[in-house]
């Protein structure tokens, strides 16, 4: 049976993005789920703004991770919900350097909510990752009427 896409692509050349929208309206209800979702992480250098073709950032290198949640309960007013992340920083030789798990703050979130969906960019600062050979950074988000949780999870190489 065939079933409906939502497709999106976006091109990042230098000087600038370009985006091509395939599909840019609500989802069709072949598609729409009441489970809380989470999209992919995209990495973008946060001075820039440039999605990051490969998963190597160097120590100081202001990130900010893009991602949308699907599924939040709007019936009674807008979404309410948590935005949780774990820094995992790791070498490879020594084991485990530092874990931070905590709720993301105002200051490091830029929230766009619309309904039952959020697009969010988390900033990350970096400066610490020095040690680091791996980093691994799980993203957390939790419907606070539903109790649903998703989360989703990218790594990056440090490159010294």
């Amino acid at each position: 049976r065939p079933t409906p896409v939502a497709l999106q692509i976006d091109l990042f050349v230098p000087g600038g993005r370009v985006g091509t929208h395939v599909w840019n309206e609500p989802l069709p209800p072949a598609l729409k789920t009441d489970a809380l979702e989470m999209s992919d992480i995209v990495t973008l250098d946060a001075t820039s703004r440039r999605a990051l073709i490969r998963e190597i950032v160097t120590p100081g290198q202001p990130l900010s991770l893009r991602f949308e949640v699907y599924g939040l309960d709007a019936s009674s007013g807008p979404a309410q919900f948590t935005i949780e992340y774990e820094v995992l920083l790791r070498e490879v030789e020594g084991g485990l350097v530092r874990r931070v798990r905590e709720t993301a703050r105002e200051d490091q979130l830029t929230s766009i909510t619309e309904g039952p969906r959020t697009a969010q960019f988390l900033l990350l600062q970096t400066a610490d990752w020095d040690r680091a050979d791996e980093v691994f950074v799980t993203i957390h988000a939790r419907d606070l009427r539903t109790g649903g949780e998703v989360e989703r999870r990218t790594q990056y190489t440090v490159q010294h």
